[in-house]
């Protein structure tokens, strides 16, 4: 019976195992599943470079910035460190995500690509953002539509209160170069360009079901 118990364990956590490195739904999943930018033979400083300016195609074209608040310190990896919020999607446009590398692993790697602002064209657009998960549970978050304007910068901010909804909203913000870009003090917001939506309204599931195909 004891042998019958453990060998049922055992087989539970590797389908854990194997569903975090496979599925969208979980942390590691997501970052393996998104499309991947190519990134062979440039430094990471390179890299970063690279996804901060996928959506820009010439030096003339107008652009807003866009990021995630920094709403808690890199934990490093685990099954209860902290997901920092991130672009996942433009309108139907997936951003391409930096591949994780030896020497940086998929807990660093996100937490990097969070703290990097995405250019974005200006105008009328939707995001789809992840984050404010945790390790075996990834979620999606579906912004308002909000108009991206020429040379603003712009942050979504969680908001979290025991026994209420967790919510995300979109705000104007100016950067102190005084502060690192992990700094909260360095992100000053200005006024709210969006009504809040609550964390994870996005059906992780719709994410799987494309990816997993």
């Amino acid at each position: 019976m004891v042998y019958k118990t453990l060998l049922a364990i055992f087989v539970l956590s590797g389908l854990t195992a194997c569903s975090a490195f496979t599925s969208p739904t979980t942390q590691r999943g997501r970052d393996a599943s998104l499309p991947q930018l190519n990134v062979e033979g440039i430094s990471y400083d390179q890299r970063l470079s690279k996804y901060a300016n996928q959506f820009v195609v010439s030096d003339e074209q107008e652009f807003a910035i866009v990021r995630g608040y920094p709403y808690a310190e890199f934990t490093g990896s685990g099954i209860f460190a902290t997901d920092p919020l991130r672009v996942m999607k433009v309108d139907d446009q997936w951003v391409k995500n930096i591949p994780i590398s030896l020497n940086v692993n998929q807990t660093l790697n996100a937490y990097r690509m969070s703290i990097r602002p995405i250019k974005i064209p200006t105008g009328n657009h939707q995001l789809l953002v992840s984050g404010a998960g945790w390790e075996n549970k990834a979620l999606y978050t579906q912004l308002p539509t909000v108009n991206y304007q020429s040379g603003k910068s712009y942050v979504f901010k969680p908001s979290f209160a025991k026994g209420e909804v967790s919510t995300l909203t979109v705000y104007e913000y100016e950067a102190d170069s005084r502060f690192e870009p992990a700094d909260k003090e360095g992100i000053v917001l200005k006024s709210a360009v969006s009504s809040p939506v609550e964390i994870g309204n996005y059906d992780n599931q719709k994410v799987a079901d494309i990816f997993e195909k």
